[in-house]
């Protein structure tokens, strides 16, 4: 009886001495300020253009709404991280980044996630089809390898039509060298600042095709 009772306190002891892993919170974040040298290269259209824009919170699939970075294995298996977290789920991450970014680009008169005494011009939808971390390590230690990966749907709508009026989807990854988490989101915060920029750059090339030809 009494070597049972020591049994128990010394798996209690080795229990309570455990070190349990500190939760890691992320977010993706950059600087706003886009690249406006294609507004400048546009002679037929004025800007900003003399609008007001609603950004609608951004679509996620079941899967990836959650705090947990998913950690992709293979096409088939996956899993998500137990420590290492979003400090914002991504949806509300990346609708906010993609919101001051467009309006610190200055194509619009007037962008907000919201319009209360006035009624907006135009709309912008979107999509997140994934966001994720490519991740294989052999058992060895000696073969690794980690991208990160973002694929999503921007959409300008107007109210008179069901077909938006531009779309603009991409599908990226980019290589990670460090086994960190840092260095993953790092890279989903450059894909998105570029593939943003990318789309204020689509929403220019329209509007200034679109006064040319109606010049």
């Amino acid at each position: 009886m009494k070597t049972k009772f020591i049994l128990i306190l010394l798996i209690i002891y080795i229990s309570c001495s455990q070190q349990i892993p500190e939760r890691r919170y992320y977010v993706i974040d950059y600087n706003t300020e886009p690249d406006t040298n294609f507004i400048a290269a546009c002679s037929t259209a004025t800007f900003p253009l003399n609008y007001k824009v609603i950004i609608t919170p951004l679509k996620i699939p079941r899967i990836y709404d959650r705090k947990n970075i998913v950690v992709r294995y293979s096409t088939t298996e996956l899993n998500f991280y137990r420590y290492n977290l979003w400090a914002l789920r991504p949806d509300e991450n990346l609708t906010d980044l993609i919101y001051r970014q467009i309006r610190n680009s200055k194509i619009f008169n007037k962008v907000a996630t919201e319009f209360i005494k006035e009624n907006p011009d135009l709309e912008i939808r979107g999509e997140i089809l994934s966001i994720e971390q490519y991740y294989y390590k052999s058992e060895d230690q000696k073969i690794f390898y980690s991208s990160a990966h973002l694929a999503m749907k921007l959409q300008l709508y107007d109210f008179e039509h069901i077909d938006p009026l531009l779309e603009y989807s991409f599908d990226k990854t980019k290589d990670i060298y460090k086994d960190d988490i840092n260095y993953f989101v790092l890279q989903i915060a450059n894909i998105v600042k570029e593939e943003t920029n990318n789309f204020i750059k689509k929403i220019v090339d329209y509007y200034c095709e679109k006064d040319s030809t109606n010049k």
